[in-house]
């Protein structure tokens, strides 16, 4: 085996086992921006008397590998990239419209007012 082969493999190799760690611990890849922590993700019923501003498509990883990510880590990155949107529609409510498939989910995204 050639000496450059090996140290690729080896590399390869690492990144591989870190790649599976982060699948099966759950770690967030979607990072929050300034102002999503004051986007709130809601039912139907609380957003009765609020503005309708869009749906937002999320596609977040599902699978790292042949490893499948579990659901609520799946969720939760959808969630924080469709408050990022949220965010820049100028939103502060989020509603989950559908279940996550394949690391993809819909969300419609409300203003309310600051009582709701």
């Amino acid at each position: 085996m050639l000496k450059g082969t090996f140290i690729i493999g080896h590399h390869l190799g690492r990144w591989m086992l870190f790649l599976t760690f982060l699948g099966v611990s759950g770690c967030s890849l979607v990072q929050p921006q300034d102002g999503a922590e004051q986007v709130r993700l809601v039912t139907l019923s609380e957003v009765y008397s609020c503005n309708k501003l869009g749906r937002v498509h999320t596609t977040v990883v599902a699978k790292l590998g042949f490893i499948e990510r579990s659901q609520d880590s799946v969720i939760k990155d959808s969630v924080v990239l469709a408050k990022n949107e949220a965010v820049r529609l100028k939103g502060n409510r989020i509603i989950a419209v559908t279940e996550p498939i394949q690391g993809k989910m819909e969300f419609d995204v409300y203003v309310c007012s600051i009582g709701q």
